[in-house]
């Protein structure tokens, strides 16, 4: 039996690597997007993208949160995959300014994360990979969309802020103005609009097609759903006021997209919300 070669032991024992330069921003940005369902997840730090994906326990949301190589000022990766604590991460990282750069790279002797930030360099433990809760098969429902609305951050956050005073779910659909237009009715104003009824109180909030960049909605689509407020007002407070979230929506009982850019389009963070079933 022939023995093995320097190069062939190299190549075993070579250990994964991780190493790059980001200003702060779009980390924290992916990071809290995350921390919003779970505390530890497994970071992949993939050739072309830095890359988080997760669930919370009861597979109510989903969020996929990337930044692309090109964004860092350094990058250098094997395919590592870390298991973090994500609460401590997003503190560490959480005391940079947003231009700031942070520095990240692995230990893998000592099984630790290396943060950089200034002065401060915080390393961080690692978990298991083995340990943290594995994601599910993921359902693609994209051609269950049947509807695309972009508006601005902010007008999306008054109305899911607006919800959260008075109950604890919120009906976001998509419809067209009572009342006939010209051309029968053709011509009537689209609104994405979000309901919330209370025991006494109930908020009616809407945002017309002619304040959205783009208005998408399918021939004869009713894009309409229930979702829960205690996710989507988790969610709504890493969505960024004064840019662009786009929000697809399918018909009854269908979940909803919620997704933003970072990094100037150098990155993307995309929350999956499955809809309340309605009773009866």
């Amino acid at each position: 039996m022939s023995q093995p070669t320097a190069t062939d032991r190299d190549a075993t024992v070579q250990p994964a690597a991780f190493d790059a330069t980001v200003e702060a921003e779009p980390l924290q940005t992916v990071l809290d997007a995350a921390a919003v369902l779970v505390d530890e997840c497994i970071v992949r730090p993939e050739p072309d993208e830095f890359r988080i994906v997760a669930t919370d326990p009861a597979t109510v949301g989903i969020v996929d949160a990337t930044v692309d190589a090109a964004a860092f000022e350094r990058y250098e990766t094997s395919g590592a995959r870390l298991g973090v604590d994500l609460t401590r991460l997003a503190a560490v990282v959480g005391m940079a300014d947003g231009d700031d750069l942070v520095g990240l790279s692995l230990d893998p002797e000592r099984r630790r994360l290396e943060v950089r930030v200034g002065d401060l360099v915080y390393a961080l433990a690692l978990v298991d990979p083995d340990a943290v809760r594995s994601l599910p098969d993921v359902v693609d429902f994209s051609e269950h969309f049947v509807a695309r609305v972009q508006l601005d951050g902010g007008m999306l956050s008054r109305g899911v802020d607006a919800a959260v005073m008075v109950s604890n779910h919120v009906e976001i659909g998509v419809e067209k103005a009572d009342g006939d237009g010209e051309n029968g009715g053709s011509d009537a104003v689209r609104t994405l609009r979000l309901r919330a009824e209370g025991d006494t109180d109930s908020v009616d909030f809407g945002v017309d097609e002619g304040d959205c960049g783009v208005f998408e909605v399918d021939a004869g689509a009713e894009a309409r759903s229930l979702f829960s407020l205690s996710y989507l007002s988790e969610m709504n407070r890493v969505v960024p006021s004064g840019r662009p979230v786009t929000v697809r929506l399918g018909e009854q009982e269908t979940p909803m997209d919620l997704a933003f850019d970072v990094a100037d389009g150098e990155g993307r963070v995309t929350f999956a919300l499955a809809p309340r079933i309605s009773r009866g």
